[in-house]
């Protein structure tokens, strides 16, 4: 009987919805008819030529007679004309021609159709939605359920606790979203229902948010016990703090602080308003936060971001203040952060400042500085790192080249390091790390470029440097150069560069083979430089290939190598170990039996 009566109830409530409904549409209709008075209908005819009459809103009889009218509000109106006219039949009908019309659309076109139908019943609303999947339902559903909630409350609510989670959600959405008249204990107990109070929870607390917040500390009690374990809400306890402090100072932080007791919670909003309040007074801020556990690196890393604040305003005391902190792993990274930033900000003013600085942080400067600089004018910065002196002038010209190196202009970077006569003592270190960006993009100019380097002495030439890059990218091409290098030095650095790409990657054999290439003068450097790393990846296999080595001298090494570090590792039985002494020449063995074992370093 109750339920007899509900739907009588839901009849009349429909009549008279949907007589508002229809008086509404034949108001607009009736307005446009008779014009809204000649002023509408016909100002300023001669300059737009536009006119408004009954007949330019043509009646439509299905969703694809929509394309025929060019304008978007006349559309609308066509629309919303042949959905108050359409019966449930025809409504459902409509909703089913709509997946031949664009996606950009579609989903408007659903939602009305589904909103009317509501009216008439939303369930048969609903069951339309019920085939389709993903995305595409998700407004469709929140539609539905606002003209529900409209009709029937609590009808709507208790259907919507019968469905599923994301569904039961999406219905929550759009009671919600729609019904702001409600009061929260209601709103509340909606979402309750439908087991997601949080939602309601915060969207009560961000409607208190979006007016001014008289009385923070009032909110923020109010707010703290609710939310501060959803970190997605995060923002709005910080928002409120971030008031707090502005209204009353830092000095409330520790309230803030205090009350809050999910830590990562806390870490976010102090973050957040000390970054806002380093804005205003950032020697005070800094102070503040200095009084916080600095030995968590978020810490660490949000005192960084004050100094860096705070230089904006007066960098001489950030840094003053950042070099009398007493831990010395903090004032390091700080002292780095000002001069970083200050470099970053202002680059001529740090380099003129430079000679005033510690000489520790001469270099970080110096780079931020010439980076800043060079995005600005590469010519200007390259002028003035020319012009500088002392051991600056590499950091510079690093930083110069750096910035060339990653717009891929390495054919600048290269002309500018080959032709400035100013950076010829570190000319060397500069093409190396020209070198090192270049191979992965034009290996062939790199290798070219580095044989027209000079060779210092004893030192291998930049090409067994290109060999080096080139076996971590591309191992066939670094094979195929090492007919190229040049004799001596440089050809077994180069050699045992692609040796060790063999070694470390379970290709022994590989490694061996390549020995074949050299003169047999030259196979002895080529393994000793090998053994090492052998010994440390592969002591089996260097064991089992131990005969094969060219002589009796690497063949010692490699017994030295293997039994040294084995004492360590304990990678060989017993059996192994004895094996691998019986190559030892008594050099070695007596090396080894006086724990001599630096000499492997330099393998």
């Amino acid at each position: 009987m109750h339920s007899v009566h509900r739907e009588i109830r839901r009849i009349h409530r429909l009549q008279s919805y949907v007589a508002m409904k229809a008086s509404l549409i034949v108001g607009v209709c009736t307005a446009i008819s008779i014009g809204i008075g000649d002023s509408l209908l016909y100002a300023n005819e001669t300059e737009s030529n536009i006119k408004v009459s009954a007949t330019t809103s043509p009646n439509i009889s299905s969703i694809h007679d929509l394309e025929q009218i060019r304008s978007p509000f006349e559309r609308s109106l066509a629309l919303h004309l042949l959905l108050a006219n359409a019966n449930e039949r025809k409504l459902i009908e409509l909703f089913e021609t709509t997946s031949d019309i664009s996606p950009q659309k579609r989903q408007q076109v659903q939602s009305l159709i589904l909103q009317r139908l509501a009216q008439f019943n939303p369930r048969d609303a609903y069951d339309q939605v019920r085939p389709l999947s993903g995305g595409s339902s998700v407004r469709l559903i929140e539609s539905i359920f606002a003209e529900w909630s409209v009709l029937d409350l609590e009808e709507a609510v208790s259907f919507a606790e019968s469905l599923e989670d994301d569904n039961r959600f999406l219905a929550m959405t759009g009671i919600l979203g729609e019904r702001n008249d409600l009061p929260q204990m209601k709103v509340r107990e909606i979402a309750r229902r439908l087991d997601n109070e949080r939602y309601a929870v915060n969207m009560i607390m961000q409607q208190k948010l979006r007016g001014p917040i008289d009385d923070p500390e009032e909110m923020w009690n109010e707010l703290v016990g609710e939310i501060q374990d959803d970190f997605g809400q995060f923002w709005m306890l910080a928002t409120v703090a971030r008031a707090w402090v502005d209204k009353k100072g830092l000095e409330v932080l520790d309230q803030v602080s205090l009350s809050i007791t999910n830590p990562r919670t806390r870490q976010h909003v102090l973050d957040s308003v000390l970054r806002m309040a380093a804005e205003s007074d950032p020697e005070a801020t800094f102070e503040y936060a200095l009084k916080l556990d600095a030995r968590r690196t978020e810490v660490t890393s949000l005192m960084s971001a004050i100094v860096a604040i705070w230089v904006k305003s007066d960098p001489l005391s950030a840094l003053d203040s950042a070099s009398q902190v007493e831990r010395s792993g903090l004032r390091q990274r700080l002292e780095d952060s000002v001069v970083r930033a200050w470099g970053a900000q202002n680059p001529r003013d740090v380099l003129l400042a430079l000679e005033s600085l510690p000489k520790h942080l001469h270099f970080s400067a110096t780079s931020a500085a010439i980076s800043k600089l060079v995005r600005e004018d590469p010519q200007d910065a390259a002028s003035l790192v020319a012009r500088m002196k002392g051991s600056t002038k590499f950091s510079a010209a690093s930083a110069l080249v750096g910035y060339w190196s990653r717009q891929r202009d390495f054919r600048g970077a290269l002309d500018w390091v080959s032709n400035e006569p100013s950076v010829a003592e570190i000319k060397p270190m500069l093409l190396a790390e020209i070198l090192a960006s270049l191979v992965p993009y034009d290996p062939q100019l790199a290798m070219d470029e580095a044989l027209l380097q000079p060779l210092e002495d004893d030192e291998p030439g930049l090409e067994a440097s290109v060999i080096a890059y080139l076996t971590y990218s591309d191992i066939d091409t670094a094979r195929e150069f090492l007919t190229r290098v040049r004799a001596g030095t440089t050809q077994i650095a180069s050699f045992a560069h692609v040796g060790r790409y063999y070694i470390e990657n379970g290709e022994t054999e590989q490694a061996i083979a390549l020995a074949g290439q050299l003169t047999s003068s030259k196979r002895e450097a080529y393994f000793e430089r090998l053994l090492r790393t052998w010994a440390q990846r592969d002591p089996t296999g260097l064991l089992d290939s131990i005969d094969q080595l060219p002589t009796a001298e690497v063949k010692s090494k490699a017994a030295f190598a293997l039994t040294a570090l084995n004492r360590w590792s304990k990678s060989l039985s017993d059996e192994q170990d004895e094996r691998a002494r019986e190559f030892l020449l008594e050099n070695d063995a007596e090396k080894l039996k006086n724990g001599e074992y630096s000499s492997i370093q330099s393998w």
